[in-house]
């Protein structure tokens, strides 16, 4: 799991394809999606952003969550993406937390409960992954309580390559 940056374009880019094929062709980017533009370097991100800015085609800069493919909730296409090759989510609207203690009985039912808030789960090498809204962090925190669980959430600042 890892912080890209993302370089929003207006929709207008897609009638002027020789200014895409210039911002796919002169930016390091290392994927897209519509006219979301995907940079691992934050000044690649900006580089791109300047392009657009000068064309007038600027919409929106922000952070994305790359991370390994997973099961998607209800409501992920609110909060991220799935292009091609891999998935994203919107930094800034969620929260991602594993669960680190709990007898199997108890994470179940605990799972059970969050279920219908999980944005999107994945597995990295030592645990499952969840992602929620990031306002529900105190929700997950009072199921843990009650499951008699523990979760660790995520710093996503520190998750910059």
């Amino acid at each position: 799991m890892n912080i890209v940056y993302a370089v929003e374009a207006n929709s207008i880019i897609e009638e002027v394809p020789e200014f895409k094929a210039l911002v796919l062709s002169d930016t390091n980017i290392i994927d897209f999606f519509e006219s979301i533009y995907i940079y691992e370097s934050e000044s690649d991100a900006v580089e791109s952003k300047n392009l657009l800015l000068e064309a007038e085609l600027f919409e929106n800069q922000f952070e994305l969550i790359l991370t390994s493919h997973g099961v998607p909730g209800e409501t992920f296409t609110d909060f991220g993406f799935i292009t091609s090759t891999r998935t994203f989510l919107l930094k800034e609207m969620v929260c991602v937390f594993s669960i680190c203690v709990g007898a199997k009985e108890e994470i179940e039912m605990a799972l059970f409960q969050l279920e219908e808030h999980l944005i999107f789960k994945t597995v990295n090498e030592e645990a499952d992954i969840f992602f929620v809204e990031k306002h529900l962090k105190e929700l997950v925190k009072g199921i843990a309580n009650a499951y008699d669980i523990e979760v660790s959430f995520f710093e996503l600042d520190k998750q910059r390559k």
